[in-house]
């Protein structure tokens, strides 16, 4: 899977929906319980997109691949300022190589099931993600992006001085 920023869709909220509550369902990485369904998903998904975006006055467009070919022929057309890349294995490394090779500017989290931490760094990937991905650690990704840090950390650094 290869993800890319563009904007919302009503269209995308189905996948959307899907994929989060198969998240749910595993019970691996978040503690929420309850399922959504197409009324809740949008809610949920536009606060969640809406809050993140709001607090950093960004109008993000969300773009989602299922096949890596698609991926890299759009990303020739419109190369992203921002790619996520949750591939399982060897894949994933290989769609990081080769975004890289072909887009040395884009922007890259990377979600990894293996540790490729090395390569990540090797290949100047802002953020590496080892599985199970948690809201918090992909949030602290997205800050990277932005070159922030996250909430809790400034509270923490604040209440230090």
């Amino acid at each position: 899977m290869n993800v890319t920023v563009r904007k919302y869709e009503e269209k995308d909220l189905p996948d959307l929906i899907r994929i989060w509550n198969e998240v749910v369902e595993d019970g691996v990485a978040f503690p929420q319980e309850e399922c959504l369904n197409e009324e809740t998903g949008k809610a949920f998904f536009a606060e969640q997109i809406s809050r993140f975006c709001s607090e950093r006055g960004l109008f993000p467009s969300v773009d989602y691949y299922r096949e890596q070919e698609h991926f890299f022929e759009a990303a020739r057309r419109t190369p992203p300022a921002n790619a996520v890349i949750a591939l399982p294995g060897v894949d994933g490394l290989n769609a990081a190589e080769h975004l890289r090779a072909l887009l040395p500017e884009t922007r890259v989290i990377w979600c990894s099931d293996l540790d490729f931490s090395l390569h990540a760094f090797r290949l100047r990937v802002d953020y590496f993600l080892l599985e199970p991905v948690t809201s918090d650690a992909f949030r602290q990704g997205l800050c990277v992006w932005f070159g922030e840090t996250m909430p809790s950390a400034r509270n923490g650094a604040d209440s230090e001085e």
